[in-house]
């Protein structure tokens, strides 16, 4: 062989490795830019499921605080309804005050000792500065349908926390268009303690 075909070989197969090299190495570099761009997708993915998380936290706390505002509001209004002190003078008015507004002004109203209000598992409900009382009250007398409806609007909206739990309807023996009626309700109100009375 001569010099020139020796040179022509060396440079040929020269060529071939180094397009065998570049053409490996491009293929290296292309899966691993496929590789870089996956991982951008990926990361672009992850990065736009964190800012539908943080949006989601972000409702969840404004919902949260909407909820506190709104048991706030509601506390603030049972507060209302639990006067402090000494309430049953004061209850007693409010009873007798809806009774006549339903034109109603026979009617027996009895009360028992306040006793302190429970809750679901029969607790003593209590404030940091007294305790809320259930005062048990029994409502009894006789009227036309429409009084007796009347009365029971009247003592829910007295301004009070009075919750009927029992009521007993029956024909009045005279006259016959009149019915018989005992409810029996729970008040409430809130006694503050001695020791914050004095302060």
């Amino acid at each position: 062989m001569k010099q020139g075909q020796v040179n022509k070989k060396f440079v040929v197969t020269a060529i071939g490795m180094v397009a065998a090299i570049s053409l490996t190495a491009g293929v290296a570099s292309w899966a691993r830019l496929r590789g870089i761009s996956r991982t951008r997708s990926q990361l672009a993915a992850q990065a736009t499921e964190c800012d539908g998380a943080r949006d989601a936290a972000d409702a969840v706390r404004e919902y949260q605080l909407e909820e506190k505002a709104d048991v706030s509001r509601r506390l603030a209004v049972y507060e209302a309804k639990l006067p402090a002190g000494q309430c049953l003078p004061e209850l007693l008015a409010a009873v007798k005050a809806a009774c006549t507004a339903a034109r109603m002004p026979n009617v027996s109203i009895s009360t028992q000792e306040a006793e302190p209000a429970q809750d679901a598992d029969g607790n003593d409900i209590a404030a940091a500065d007294g305790t809320c009382n259930r005062i048990p009250i029994v409502i009894s007398g006789t009227g036309g349908y429409r009084e007796v409806a009347t009365l029971l609007g009247n003592l829910s909206a007295a301004g009070r926390l009075i919750v009927i739990t029992e009521l007993n309807i029956d024909r009045a023996e005279s006259p016959s268009d009149r019915i018989a009626f005992r409810a029996e309700a729970q008040a409430f109100c809130f006694m503050k303690d001695q020791q914050n009375n004095t302060r």
